[in-house]
């Protein structure tokens, strides 16, 4: 990947693919959507984040609060829509963020459907089994379940069409907080 600079916004910022051109016309040389879920949900109830001012922190509870797959797919469409109709607007590299439904029995399932629905947008794709705030999404990150996974995931993003280009990379985010000796039993190429 060639990014135009290593200056971007995570996911999190733009979880629905609403203000895409905005970053980018602030210098951002990738902008990363999502997380994405296949189908809409509201996410944790309210109140969800949570500012220590004594500890200058804050704690984010969102779980996973999306528009969908379809909602977001029409965005990023009116997006590369402006980009063809006005060449003069920045654009750097985009990463999709795609995570599960919280009531979803599986996710594998669950990843295959956004990268279906939204890779023919992203020049990366990320399979997001991180947030502490949906049930059972971190237990994913064992190594049985990551390979399977994975593996499913890729398996569809193989017997899609794609452009010249071809596919997009798959990333995966981990945990921030698994030990070392988690983080050697996970790496692993496909």
């Amino acid at each position: 990947m060639d990014f135009p600079n290593p200056v971007g916004l995570a996911a999190g910022f733009d979880k629905d693919a609403q203000v895409v051109e905005p970053m980018f016309g602030l210098g951002f040389g990738f902008v990363e959507v999502g997380s994405v879920t296949p189908e809409p949900q509201p996410g944790n109830p309210q109140p969800r984040v949570f500012r220590l001012k004594d500890l200058k922190a804050t704690i984010n509870r969102y779980g996973f609060n999306s528009a969908g797959a379809d909602k977001v797919d029409d965005n990023l469409f009116d997006f590369a829509a402006r980009v063809k109709a006005d060449p003069s607007i920045k654009r750097g590299m985009l990463g999709i963020n795609l995570g599960k439904n919280k009531t979803s029995k599986d996710a594998a399932t669950d990843y295959s459907v956004g990268l279906t629905k939204l890779g023919k947008h992203a020049d990366y794709v990320v399979i997001n089994v991180s947030s502490p705030n949906t049930p059972g999404l971190r237990s994913l990150q064992g190594r049985k379940q990551l390979e399977d996974l994975v593996k499913q995931v890729s398996l569809t993003r193989d017997r899609m069409r794609w452009g010249p280009s071809g596919p997009p990379p798959l990333l995966v985010k981990i945990a921030p907080d698994l030990t070392e000796t988690d983080k050697k039993v996970r790496r692993w190429r496909g």
